[in-house]
């Protein structure tokens, strides 16, 4: 390539990897950011979402080759995305509360017990999921059977339940086989907790045969309940959360009120920038219902993902899909139904229906009042309203 040619465009679809020889490329793009790459690194990484949000252009003379394999996946690679994502949400944020009168505003305006999940990890649930990531299963054990069941939550009971029966092979195996069988036989109750997978791998597999995920989950794994505040705009904070399963929600509170930003999913990964950057939250992250994720430290997260080269891979393509998603909030503006579209991006329609997206909740990520949401929807039988108050879309919308 010669000087200020251009690769590609920011919007088109991008059909090949890259890796510099010689030279520099620069990378920008319209939604707030301009970075640069050079020699032996991979360019064209766009082409796991098949859509570029930014242009390529020479800024020297360039010598590239072209890679016709998978991606040679690279903790460089992954710098560079949670660079963008810096820079993209720097775009986005307004002066941020501190953290105290977020808290302040959250227990104004939401009905019912939220919990910090900071304050939640001394629990003997948590201390025992610490002892089953280093081993030590008996130990594991008997912090679980601490557990007052009259006063936590119902799928921290259950859960705990699974990993009880899974420390007791290592343990008591001869008693493990008959709780194990009675979890069997209330496998529709269970199933949906990942721990059960890991259980079901012990039992038929073995130890030394895990899956990547049930692998992860072990050391990393967390279940955080119902309610639960993960993180709040303006602290600083040494977690990142890859969500397995579940609905987190975003959101920002420097208005003086709640202003919800995105609905995150499964595959998702939020708090990477705060961790990797050093700097203040750039939102607040709650949970609705139950989330599985896995949960990283800043040391832990390089290590992990160098060892386990296809889930960096999928930590990458989250973070494009969220920029790309970010991009298109920008687009839209105020639209409420291009803002509506972006929800059902890449999920479908019962992906979205379990979201299980309050009327509250719909009115302040379209940024308009619930009577106006009824129209919007429920009078034009976009959807209906369930007798919880949540929305049970009846059509996908796209645009």
């Amino acid at each position: 390539m010669k000087k200020g040619e251009i690769l590609f465009r920011e919007g088109e679809s991008v059909s090949k990897f890259y890796m510099i020889v010689d030279g520099i490329i620069s990378l920008t793009s319209t939604i707030g950011y301009k970075i640069s790459a050079g020699p032996g690194e991979i360019i064209g990484e766009w082409k796991l979402v098949g859509e570029s949000q930014e242009s390529a252009t020479a800024e020297t003379d360039v010598e590239l080759v072209e890679i016709e394999d998978d991606l040679p996946f690279s903790w460089i690679l992954l710098r560079r995305a949670f660079e963008r994502l810096e820079k993209v949400n720097s775009s986005f944020t307004s002066d941020l509360k501190p953290p105290s009168e977020v808290m302040k505003i959250i227990n104004r305006e939401k009905k019912g017990l939220w919990r910090r999940y900071r304050d939640i990890l001394r629990s003997p649930y948590y201390r025992a999921r610490e002892f089953m990531a280093s081993g030590d299963y008996e130990r594991a054990f008997k912090e679980m059977m601490k557990i007052d069941k009259r006063s936590i939550d119902n799928d921290i009971v259950m859960d705990a339940e699974i990993w009880k029966t899974f420390c007791m092979f290592f343990v008591n195996a001869k008693n493990a086989s008959r709780r194990y069988n009675a979890l069997l036989r209330r496998k529709s109750e269970y199933s949906k907790y990942i721990s059960f997978a890991a259980l079901v791998e012990l039992v038929n597999h073995g130890e030394g045969n895990f899956k990547t995920m049930v692998s992860l989950y072990l050391k990393h794994g967390t279940l955080i309940p119902r309610r639960t505040i993960l993180m709040i705009e303006g602290e600083m904070g040494d977690e990142s959360y890859f969500v397995l399963s579940g609905y987190p929600r975003v959101a920002r509170y420097s208005s003086g009120s709640e202003k919800l930003l995105a609905f995150l999913g499964k595959g998702e990964f939020v708090g990477e920038v705060s961790t990797l950057g050093d700097i203040p939250r750039t939102a607040t992250v709650l949970s609705g219902g139950m989330i599985q994720s896995l949960v990283f430290k800043k040391d832990t997260l390089q290590k992990t993902v160098e060892d386990n080269r296809a889930f960096g891979v999928e930590i990458l393509k989250a973070i494009l899909k969220r920029i790309k998603r970010m991009r298109k909030l920008k687009d839209a503006g105020k639209d409420p139904m291009k803002r509506i579209a972006i929800l059902f991006d890449e999920k479908s329609l019962d992906e979205v229906n379990s979201m299980m997206i309050s009327l509250e909740e719909m009115a302040s990520y379209l940024d308009i009042n619930k009577d106006e949401v009824v129209s919007l929807l429920v009078g034009k039988k976009l959807a209906s309203l369930r007798s919880d108050g949540t929305l049970r879309f009846l059509e996908e919308i796209r645009l």
